[in-house]
């Protein structure tokens, strides 16, 4: 395991990460999600929400480095998949999250599922841990809260919380008594603890 706090090893792959592709997460997030993945633990990692692939190779450096087992799977219907409308990224396929995750030496650690998180694409995987990014919009925030929460084991982070979308806010606001308590947030993060 690495000597370095997890805080500390946020900062050091945020830095490798944004150098070497599109990463839309603060340092700042960034840091809090390494935290959350170390106190979840070994174990599979969740996200919903791609874009370019940024989070879910950031998820594997972090857990690499604290030398944790677990696939980091991410859910997003890139173009191309005929399961949903592209993301407002424009240039993010397939393709180029692919030779993002092999240029970053994570692709055998990664599995993008090119689908919506509606009906849920991995019915039978439990996770350590679980991040939710995808469209913030439309009740998709709470259906992926749906869809993950009872498959996640410790700790369930929404990205983008207290930034203007009100329908992530309303989620947090709405689940942090469910059996979850909102271990920490602040304007970009919200880290949810399972208690139950």
């Amino acid at each position: 395991m690495s000597e370095l706090h997890p805080f500390e090893i946020g900062i050091h792959v945020h830095g490798v990460v944004s150098r070497q592709m599109p990463f839309f997460m603060s340092e700042m997030d960034a840091c809090y999600l390494a935290c959350a993945i170390a106190e979840a633990g070994d174990g599979d990692y969740a996200e919903v929400g791609t874009a370019f692939g940024g989070s879910a190779a950031f998820a594997v450096l972090v857990k690499r480095e604290l030398v944790q087992d677990g696939t980091v799977f991410t859910i997003d219907p890139l173009p191309g998949s005929n399961d949903g409308p592209p993301p407002s990224f424009d240039g993010a396929t397939a393709d180029v999250v692919e030779t993002h995750f092999r240029n970053m030496g994570v692709a055998n650690r990664v599995t993008l599922i090119q689908k919506l998180s509606e009906p849920w694409p991995l019915p039978d995987r439990q996770f350590a841990c679980a991040l939710i990014d995808g469209n913030h919009t439309d009740g998709w925030p709470k259906r992926d809260w749906t869809n993950l929460a009872p498959r996640t084991l410790h700790r369930v982070v929404f990205h983008d919380y207290r930034t203007g979308h009100g329908q992530v806010d309303g989620v947090v606001k709405e689940v942090s008594h469910e059996g979850w308590k909102l271990e920490y947030a602040r304007d970009g993060i919200a880290i949810l603890e399972r208690t139950t």
